[in-house]
């Protein structure tokens, strides 16, 4: 019987100063959880362009970390893009996608896995409690983004954001799909 494995995809653009930082506090996060659980995990970086030191310092803590991954696009394809990439290169049996910049908290990861492990759980969506300061005009439009969408599929998707855990069937299904637009 194989192992449980966990990969968590993150999109990195222009991030080199602080990437070290987001990566210790992921690793330590994945490492309690594999002492805990016994899941073994990956760390699954694209590097989305960056014209900063990111690529060096993504090369420099692959030495460090035997779980990092690097994945580099030739040039910058926006977020997107970048989290397809790292969707279609992990191999776990759940992936955990969320930003490099450390807005996501990584402490909620144990219990997005212990949600999907009770076997009723496909896609686990973190929302939001609260929108980071923003204009009055973006706030409307993302208020009326939300209402016109749950009125035309009933999904509420309000507060909804790339912090989310996909079952390796999901992933599987969203790749035989082919669009990327």
């Amino acid at each position: 019987m194989t192992q449980t494995t966990i990969s968590v995809v993150a999109p990195v653009y222009c991030e080199g100063d602080h990437l070290p930082q987001f990566v210790a506090a992921l690793a330590a996060e994945l490492t309690q959880l594999k002492s805990s659980c016994g899941l073994n995990y990956e760390i699954v970086l694209v590097d989305d362009g960056s014209s900063d030191n990111t690529w060096a310092v993504m090369r420099t803590l692959t030495a460090q970390y035997s779980y990092l991954r690097c994945l580099r696009l030739s040039r910058n394809f926006g977020k997107d893009a970048a989290l397809s990439a790292g969707l279609a290169a992990a191999r776990g049996d759940a992936v955990i996608t969320m930003d490099s910049d450390m807005q996501h908290p990584a402490s909620l990861i144990p219990e997005m896995v212990a949600l999907w492990r009770t076997g009723n759980v496909d896609v686990v969506d973190v929302c939001k409690q609260k929108r980071q300061v923003e204009s009055l005009l973006s706030k409307l439009c993302a208020m009326t983004f939300y209402r016109i969408f749950r009125a035309l599929t009933s999904y509420d998707l309000q507060g909804s954001g790339d912090f989310k855990l996909l079952d390796r069937k999901v992933v599987e299904a969203w790749k035989s799909l082919g669009e990327r637009k």
